[in-house]
């Protein structure tokens, strides 16, 4: 080989490394690329929210007026045509009433309704009272009508206790009624419109509160 020849061949050569070590070069450059790349996120999967249970709303308790658990009319057929309204009011004085544990009640109440009708100058008067009454004092009152002689008796689920105190020619019938935290009492000269009474005043409660199981 000439002398003249080997410098070219030997430039030629050194050309050559140099483009393969650039293509190493690259390909490993590529492969760390490729390692180094974060694989995609895995899905995840979706959560549904879990259903919330809506808290039920008590309502608050009404108490119908004396009218219209008791229309002055119906006063009238149940009693005497000369019958009126002797009181409708939502105000209860502890000190009328006989019984420690029903001043207790009428003490306690936070709603009342105290409703007389009767017949003016003295003739007779009968008297319906309801009110809202709590666990405790329903069980003191309720034992201790039973202890005075009550007949316990039931009406659905609402518990009746009937009372007679007897007073020779004015004997009272006291009719009461407890309806879960509803006391009603009903009170006349005999039992009959002593329970129509209580029983006018359940209807009308539970027409007032409809979302109450009374």
């Amino acid at each position: 080989m000439s002398d003249q020849l080997r410098p070219v061949r030997t430039s030629i050569a050194a050309a050559s490394a140099t483009l393969i070590v650039i293509a190493l070069a690259g390909c490993v450059q590529a492969e760390t690329q490729t390692a180094t790349e974060p694989s995609a996120a895995a899905p995840t999967a979706s959560t549904t929210p879990a259903e919330v249970t809506p808290t039920p709303v008590v309502e608050p308790l009404v108490l119908p007026e004396c009218s219209t658990m008791v229309p002055l009319d119906v006063a009238k057929s149940w009693f005497a045509e000369s019958t009126v309204v002797l009181e409708d009011s939502s105000l209860l004085e502890a000190e009328e009433w006989f019984m420690p544990e029903e001043a207790a009640v009428v003490s306690n109440a936070s709603l009342a309704k105290n409703c007389w009708w009767g017949v003016p100058r003295g003739d007779g008067a009968f008297g319906l009272t309801v009110t809202d009454i709590d666990s405790t004092h329903r069980m003191t009152l309720s034992t201790a009508l039973l202890d005075e002689g009550a007949v316990e008796t039931a009406l659905g689920s609402v518990t009746v206790l009937n009372v007679l105190t007897l007073g020779g020619l004015n004997d009272i019938y006291d009719t009461h009624y407890f309806a879960d935290d509803v006391w009603i009492h009903g009170s006349a000269n005999n039992d009959q419109l002593s329970t129509r009474l209580a029983d006018a005043a359940l209807e009308q409660l539970r027409l007032a509160n409809p979302t109450l199981s009374y």
